[in-house]
């Protein structure tokens, strides 16, 4: 039975199931071969920006300490400038992913884009959003990699998980 579903690159994984027939397709599960078994792929499906975030970067945060340690906050979808409409365009409010936060001071921003796209999609952005709130520090991520970049010395580069609260506090004003 030929579904017209590409099963390839779209999942990662796939369960082997003998004897079943299947009658529906779900959302996430696909029919690819039907003969005396059924070849089921389905767990790593490509998820969207909101995803991403829930199920990749969200644990990440919290992981690092973000949310848990006292004092810390994420704040999503930071809205800091206004929108408006000319007669000729509208414009849309700028409106960061995250904004990290600890003792009352911002002092991260993390950019965000979906596990199909490059971590790479969100620099530009991560360092327009930075440099216009005067942030130091500013993370790409796609959920997979974690690129950051430090606006005052201008270094770049991976990382392998966000900082901590207190690292990046240290880091930014040299004491705990």
């Amino acid at each position: 039975i030929g579904l017209g579903i590409p099963a390839e690159p779209l999942f990662r994984s796939s369960y082997l199931i003998k004897s079943v027939i299947l009658v529906a397709v779900l959302e996430s599960v696909y029919i690819v071969t039907v003969r005396e078994e059924v070849t089921i792929l389905n767990t790593d499906r490509i998820m969207n920006e909101s995803d991403t975030r829930l199920h990749k970067i969200d644990p990440k945060l919290k992981a690092a300490g973000w949310g848990v340690t006292a004092e810390s906050r994420i704040t999503t979808e930071y809205t800091f400038t206004r929108g408006k409409i000319s007669k000729t365009k509208k414009y849309e409010p700028k409106r960061a992913d995250y904004v990290l936060i600890y003792r009352g001071v911002k002092l991260a921003v993390v950019e965000a884009k979906s596990d199909d796209l490059s971590y790479a999609e969100g620099v530009p952005q991560a360092k327009d959003y930075a440099d216009m709130l005067g942030i130091r520090y500013t993370y790409a991520t796609n959920g997979n990699k974690i690129w950051e970049m430090d606006r005052e010395t201008f270094d770049e580069h991976f990382v392998s998980d966000f900082p901590s609260p207190d690292e990046l506090w240290q880091r930014v004003y040299g004491q705990a």
